[in-house]
């Protein structure tokens, strides 16, 4: 099992868009979205990847992604209540800052984001000690026992 990034930076991201005219956000968001799937596994559902997150907000003329954070900060929010994981986000408030977001130049929308990047850090931490690291001690006993 592989860890997953757990320190993700919002000034990192926001920084490297602008300087990559936004293909570093589109990079970031594929490997984003295969987290939160991951960390959400347990709830059956998938957040959209890359490509169809740019076909639809192409087709839906820029809304789609509104739905996509909604979507993702919900899944994560119930993903935190499973784990028991205290996070501060919640689909109806991240909806909320993107419609806001419409009429603030963005800036809200990019609030909603961070809040979702933050849950994502909160619930990766968790799961790298609950399922990661923790695996890999227990086989390196398992390993320290068969040697002897």
């Amino acid at each position: 099992m592989q860890p997953i990034k757990d320190d993700r930076s919002f000034l990192k991201l926001l920084l490297l868009s602008i300087i990559t005219f936004g293909i570093y956000e589109f990079w970031h968001l594929h490997h984003w979205t295969k987290d939160i799937n991951t960390l959400c596994k347990d709830d059956g559902k998938n957040n959209e990847g890359v490509l169809l997150y740019i076909l639809f907000t192409l087709l839906t003329c820029g809304l789609f992604p509104v739905f996509w954070w909604f979507k993702a900060a919900d899944r994560l929010a119930r993903a935190a209540v499973r784990e028991s994981v205290a996070v501060d986000i919640s689909g109806g408030k991240v909806l909320l800052l993107c419609i806001a977001g419409m009429f603030t130049w963005g800036i809200f929308i990019w609030y909603a984001q961070y809040l979702v990047m933050q849950a994502t850090n909160d619930l990766a931490v968790n799961y790298n000690s609950k399922y990661v690291y923790a695996k890999s001690v227990v086989d390196g006993l398992k390993g320290s026992s068969e040697d002897a």
